[in-house]
């Protein structure tokens, strides 16, 4: 009786994780295939949307996003290698915020810092 308990909550436990995957883990790493891709190669993320069928999304094709993240591994090899040498330089922008309240009228502006990726 125990091993029937405990091999069933084997199947939920599996049925579970299989769920979470699919609907949580699957999609989040589309979303962050889909930024990569966009920020290193956009064409290349354009051909993969081609081969889509109509109202298909990428999270539903994990063949085509392994595929994919297969041909982006050397790109972000490469942007690594170069954050690691120092190329990559972050900006740092100063602007002023100023809204137009009484208080804000009354007190001069104060800035604010803005960071932004120079590529």
């Amino acid at each position: 009786r125990n091993v029937a308990v405990g091999l069933t909550a084997i199947v939920f436990l599996l049925a579970g994780l299989a769920y979470v995957t699919a609907s949580i883990i699957i999609p989040a790493a589309a979303q962050e295939l889909e930024r990569e891709c966009l920020e290193l190669d956009p064409e290349l993320w354009r051909d993969y949307l081609a081969q889509l069928e109509p109202g298909q999304t990428m999270a539903q094709r994990p063949d085509l996003m392994q595929e994919l993240g297969i041909k982006l591994q050397p790109l972000l090899d490469a942007k690594i290698a170069r954050m690691d040498a120092g190329e990559e330089e972050v900006e740092v922008v100063a602007t002023l915020s100023t809204t137009a309240t009484a208080e804000a009228a009354a007190s001069p502006p104060q800035p604010t810092a803005t960071i932004v990726d120079v590529v």
